[in-house]
């Protein structure tokens, strides 16, 4: 009953207190000792300040005098509290030695009963709430049993769907042969109101799938969806933008996407994009940083090209720690793994770090991920006997984070053909008790003919696993279409069409592409060269090409040279690769380099394959496994005819790759 109290009394805290601190230098912050302060609270202001010396080797200033206080403070103890901050606390469910942190309009107050959790919170604060010399934004509320406990070990986390009461957010359209969205993911905001990222129908045959947002106030009605990501054109991740999966962070959503440069739709990697709105602009990781025209992935598929890859990702934050799960497809199987990386930093995917095998098999579908704070436990949904009659939702728990193992199946409401669900969370990818918890998910019969549900479900805390289900009946009923009259149906993304990289010798005078846009069907597409004057183009090099005074959009060659054009039309957004090269060097080999990185790390048994991009006179470029000439020591390794690697020992091991004249060096480092 204490527990449950308490996380009532988070949620609370959340609502009511929480506002946008922001990460402010810790130099700047002082600790504020009232004139009336008690011994105790004196004693617990000089706990704090060396703590924090302790552990960041800074030594905050105590600010004694009401006058010289900046805004920007840290303030320790109780009956010197403001009234109005005492009244935000429960002493009496803290506990003898628990203790309540939260952050409210740039302050820090820090509260406890006795001396000794006034002590517990001090070193708390210091190891936990300052993060890289920063005071971090986020809202805390910790108490004895919660610094202390862990998840119940032998409870088991139970889940119902207790009626048919969800609803289709996505149809196919009774006009279209096949139409799709699935692999949702889902955010419910404070006020209960829900974000929503889907993987959807791209553009055509360069680019499968687009992701889109919907957003919904209620849960029930939704808005109509919009394209928030793209394939960049020629890039890494040039032929799908897919199975989202969302968090927000520092002022940031992060949306990881599965794609890949390999046309037969195999040799996944993982990838991920950031925007400080949920519908974009997302700006892509570049491999050191954010934005630009380079993609780069977090998790990059080193195995033979053949195989499904890696993707499929889920997000958690819990105390300052991302955990980052991601399906590998690959010569071991299917498995899903797990990463983890600083989510203070910026740049946190240069931080990750592989924690191992997170589910091992049992599941051939991705699973999500969300940490369950009244119980303390991760909770994972993915379906089984997915996209058949059969199929059903499972659930799986960890206690840790790292492990996962099934513990709830969930068939008796939920609709056969179902696959690649998703289960929501609030941004850091909690969910919190008081508010309303969903599993959404793609089903339907027949290949790429999927509506898209969400249902909302029941958690609770049993004796043991419940698995009675799998032989109950799930729901048989065929898809509703969407009968919306197709002709007033509204704009959700705009493309360039399968042409989304032009190449051109440079006799060429003039480029015109074909800019159109789609509505939900994906079905037809329209010309916008009508609204050429509402239309934004930018981000292209002036050397290369410039914009022409004509009654289409249209571009004036200028110069030789690789460019990306950006087109935005009320808030829609599309890039367009524009190649200008001399026609005597069209096929002569520009350079080569290592596919994604020039270090490959290899953990287990992995034989990754030497991937090589190699790039031509004309801007195009290919990937190439065999023909190539190999340098390396062959008491580390050995290299076969289609690169692939058979290591010997551990350690970084030099490679050098030689095609022609050309040559090119990758490190591979053998856990």
């Amino acid at each position: 009953m204490k527990k449950l109290l308490l996380v009532l009394i988070c949620g609370l805290f959340i609502l009511s207190l929480f506002s946008c601190v922001g990460e402010t230098a810790l130099e700047q912050y002082t600790i504020y000792l009232p004139k009336d302060a008690s011994a105790w609270e004196r004693n617990a202001v000089y706990d704090l300040q060396s703590a924090v010396k302790s552990t960041h080797g800074i030594y905050l200033d105590i600010v004694l005098s009401e006058e010289k206080r900046t805004g920007h403070e840290i303030l320790i103890g109780r009956e010197t509290l403001p009234t109005e901050v005492q009244e935000k606390f429960d002493y009496a469910a803290m506990g003898h030695n628990g203790f309540g942190i939260f952050a409210d309009g740039g302050k820090y107050y820090i509260s406890s009963v006795t001396e000794t959790g006034i002590s517990s919170a001090a070193e708390y604060f210091a190891e936990n709430v300052i993060s890289g010399l920063k005071l971090k934004k986020d809202f805390y509320y910790i108490t004895e049993s919660e610094y202390t406990s862990q998840a119940d070990m032998a409870k088991k986390l139970n889940v119902s769907i207790e009626n048919d009461t969800g609803i289709d957010v996505y149809k196919v359209h009774e006009s279209m042969p096949s139409g799709y969205r699935y692999g949702p993911s889902m955010i419910v905001n404070d006020d209960g109101s829900i974000d929503m990222w889907l993987a959807g129908g791209g553009s055509g045959l360069e680019q499968w799938d687009w992701i889109v947002y919907m957003h919904s106030e209620d849960g029930v009605e939704w808005s109509e969806e919009k394209c928030v990501l793209q394939p960049t054109p020629g890039g890494l991740d040039h032929y799908s933008c897919c199975d989202p999966g969302v968090i927000y962070l520092n002022g940031y959503y992060y949306l990881g996407y599965t794609s890949t440069s390999n046309e037969n739709q195999c040799e996944n990697s993982l990838f991920v994009a950031r925007s400080q709105n949920p519908d974009g602009p997302f700006e892509k990781w570049n491999g050191s940083s954010w934005g630009g025209n380079d993609p780069k992935p977090i998790v990059y598929f080193a195995e033979e090209g053949s195989l499904w890859g890696s993707g499929e990702a889920s997000f958690v934050e819990l105390d300052g720690t991302l955990y980052i799960y991601y399906t590998m497809n690959g010569a071991e199987g299917h498995t899903t793994r797990v990463a983890t990386a600083d989510a203070t930093d910026e740049n946190w995917p240069l931080t990750m770090e592989y924690k191992g095998i997170a589910v091992d098999d049992g599941t051939n579908d991705a699973i999500d991920v969300k940490y369950v704070e009244e119980y303390k436990k991760f909770i994972a949904v993915a379906s089984e006997q997915r996209l058949s009659m059969e199929s059903y939702l499972m659930f799986y728990e960890s206690n840790d984070g790292l492990s996962f193992t099934p513990v709830d199946a969930v068939k008796e409401n939920v609709y056969y053909y179902c696959h690649n669900p998703g289960i929501s969370g609030d941004k850091r990818g909690h969910i919190t008790s008081g508010t309303k918890t969903y599993v959404a998910y793609a089903y339907g019969q027949g290949w790429g003919i999927w509506n898209a549900r969400i249902q909302e479900i029941g958690l609770s805390l049993g004796e043991s696993t419940d698995f009675e289900e799998i032989n109950g009946l799930n729901i048989r009923k065929p898809i509703q279409r969407d009968t919306r009259d197709k002709n007033l149906l509204k704009m959700v993304g705009i493309t360039t069409g399968n042409k989304c990289v032009m190449r051109f010798p440079s006799t060429q005078q003039r480029i015109i592409p074909t800019l159109v846009y789609c509505d939900v069907t994906h079905g037809t597409w329209k010309n916008l060269n009508a609204y050429k004057s509402e239309i934004k183009v930018y981000g292209y090099d002036e050397s290369i090409i410039k914009l022409a005074d004509a009654s289409v959009i249209s571009f004036d060659v200028v110069g030789v040279g690789e460019t990306m054009v950006t087109f935005e039309y009320k808030g829609h957004i599309t890039q367009l690769l524009v190649v200008i090269y001399e026609l005597q060097s069209a096929r002569e080999i520009v350079s080569i380099e290592p596919m994604a990185y020039d270090s490959i790390s290899v953990t287990g048994d992995i034989k990754p394959q030497i991937k090589t991009v190699v790039t031509y006179g004309d801007g195009s470029w290919e990937i190439l496994t065999s023909g190539l000439e190999y340098e390396y020591d062959s008491s580390a390794m050995e290299i076969d005819e289609k690169g692939i690697v058979t290591l010997k020992k551990s350690g970084k091991h030099q490679v050098k790759i030689i095609l022609d004249e050309h040559s090119t060096a990758l490190t591979i480092d053998a856990a």
